[in-house]
Formats: structure tokens, sequence, C-alpha cells
């Protein structure tokens, strides 16, 4: 006899789609401290719409995953030398959106444009990279303490279906929560 396993499943199908907004939320809502300031995820919108669910399997040999693009590791953990695309840098951040201060830096360049900022930027993420932000860890910790600590009801609902169905067959009878058998 087999455990079906469909309430923790049921379970696993809302806790991933419950964990894609809570990151998506995160993603779109929070701040994340940066040397230079606050800094919100979400410039363009592409890394929240990346976020996406896998399922993979079948019967009770099933793998969820949460899956994003890979430039939500490089924000966390950081990244040496990248290169950057320019036209990307300035639609960044005309979309973010950005304030542009004049400096001598920018003047010299021919003004403070999205243009001259983007290049900038795009200097200095080829020399220094992207400073990590460290924020996975305790998104991770959020939704793993609230698997841990909800789990247990739907496996012990599959596994009280299952126990129900051995002692039936077994010939017992369920009476509220207690089972009885005849013998003659």
């Amino acid at each position: 006899m087999e455990v079906e396993l469909k309430n923790t499943k049921s379970y696993i199908k809302s806790f991933m789609a419950n964990t894609k907004q809570y990151y998506k939320n995160f993603i779109i809502n929070t701040p994340v401290k940066r040397r230079y300031g606050d800094f919100k995820l979400n410039a363009t919108g592409q890394l929240a719409d990346s976020l996406e669910i896998s399922v993979e399997g079948s019967g009770n040999d099933i793998t969820f995953e949460l899956l994003a693009n890979d430039y939500i590791h490089k924000l966390d953990e950081g990244s040496r030398s990248v290169s950057a695309n320019l036209n990307e840098l300035v639609d960044w951040i005309e979309s973010k959106p950005v304030t542009i201060t004049p400096s001598a830096t920018l003047s010299s360049m021919g003004g403070a444009t999205p243009q001259n900022l983007a290049k900038l930027i795009q200097k200095s993420l080829g020399r220094n990279g992207i400073q990590p932000m460290n924020f996975l860890h305790d998104l991770y910790e959020n939704r793993y303490r609230k698997l841990f600590n909800e789990i247990f009801e739907p496996v012990i609902e599959d596994y009280s279906e299952l126990i129900d169905e051995m002692l039936s067959e077994a010939g017992y009878e369920k009476k509220g929560r207690e089972y009885t058998i005849e013998i003659k």
C-alpha cells in the first residue's frame, strides 16, 4: 500500500505559489542597503517577472523549484568584472529613475546625461563588478521556517488516510476517532 501524499503535494504547490509571490513582493517593494543608499531590486521589472515555479516528476517523486534569472545571484553574491550593454544601462537609468547630478567627470564628458552616466557605470562595472547585497539568505530562512512549521499537518493527514484504509481493509470499522472490530 502506497501513501498518495495528495495533501502534502497540494500544500507544497500552494506554498511554492505563495513563496513566488513573497519573493516578487520583496523584489518590487523592499529596499536593500547599499553603500550609496537603499536600492530596490526591481528596476526594470525583469527580475520579478523572471520568477517561475518548476515542477518535475510524477507520483510521489516530484521536485518543486523556484527559479529566477541569474542576475538575482549576481546581486546577492556580487560578482567580479561585469560587462554591461551601454543601451541597457541607459534604459536602466531612465526606468529607475536615477537623478543625475552634474559633476566634473560628467561635465568633461559633455554633460550630465543618461548616456554619459551609463558610460561611467559601465566602466565601474568592468573595473569593480557588482558589490554583494546579501539578501537571499534571509528570504530562504523565512520560507524554510514557514515550511518547517506548517508541513506536518498535510503529512499527518496523508498518513492518517493510509492508516484508515489499512485498518478498514483489515476489518476494522471507524466510529469517530476510534476503530472497532467485531470478533466472533
